[in-house]
């Protein structure tokens, strides 16, 4: 009896020990997200979104904001009779995220072999996303549309963005600032957390931000839906009195002077 009451003091004694190491290796990258929803009111410039999370201390935190996907068409130019530039073709890009925002820590640079070897990044949406009709280079059309994206803040890299806090109980806190562009959209966007090791992903989180008018741009939502005549006067009113309000500005502006 006392033999099997040493043997199970042993057990639980090492189950104790062991406890921590256990918690560490299951915990997946958790992640919480501020402001959970976000209001879009006429007055909406963008935001800044903050996610903070714990992954396990020997590993690394990528942190990724995106929209569901959507096709995209848009002209594609070139000369006409080899002398004017004007648009040839339409080129439509299938399954394409409107918003795609990742950031890392500083140990996963873009230059770095294991960054590149993770296909989390931008470039990863090539294999993603189809092109019709179907280009000689899908690269080279790839790489355009990612930088008109990029150039309307909609794609972004934030390499360095992702901050770790003091280890506990063999968890890391990590936390991540990524700045959305005002061109965003009604819609359910996803924040996910890939726990990284060894150049591959061992576990991934993610949570679900709602993004909805108000004010001013919902009701002229509502309108364009519900009501579209009514939407079409309100409209012109709207541009009349911003012209209005513009013209007056300048006149006050043009006899200070």
């Amino acid at each position: 009896m006392k033999v099997y009451q040493k043997a199970a003091a042993g057990v639980l004694l090492l189950m104790l020990v062991c406890l921590p190491a256990l918690a560490a290796a299951a915990v997946p990258g958790t992640l919480t997200v501020t402001p959970s929803a976000i209001n879009i009111g006429a007055s909406f410039n963008g935001i800044v979104i903050k996610v903070d999370g714990t992954i396990p201390k020997d590993a690394d935190a990528v942190v990724r904001f995106k929209s569901g996907e959507q096709d995209v068409s848009l002209k594609q130019k070139g000369k006409a009779m080899g002398i004017l530039w004007m648009n040839m073709a339409t080129v439509t890009f299938h399954h394409c995220p409107d918003i795609f925002m990742v950031a890392t820590p500083q140990s996963l640079t873009r230059e770095s072999d294991q960054w590149k070897g993770l296909n989390l990044g931008i470039s990863s949406l090539e294999k993603q996303i189809e092109i019709t009709p179907a280009p000689e280079d899908k690269t080279v059309l790839f790489n355009e549309f990612v930088k008109l994206k990029s150039k309307h803040g909609a794609y972004a890299s934030g390499f360095g963005k992702v901050t770790y806090q003091t280890e506990s109980a063999g968890l890391k806190p990590f936390s991540a600032d990524i700045s959305i562009p005002s061109g965003l959209k009604p819609g359910s966007y996803q924040v996910e957390v890939f726990t990284v090791k060894d150049g591959a992903v061992e576990s991934k989180a993610e949570t679900t931000v709602e993004v909805n008018e108000t004010g001013l741009p919902k009701f002229l939502s509502s309108l364009a839906f519900g009501r579209p005549l009514l939407y079409g006067i309100v409209s012109v009113i709207i541009a009349l009195a911003a012209g209005l309000l513009t013209g007056l500005i300048f006149q006050g502006s043009n006899e200070g002077h």
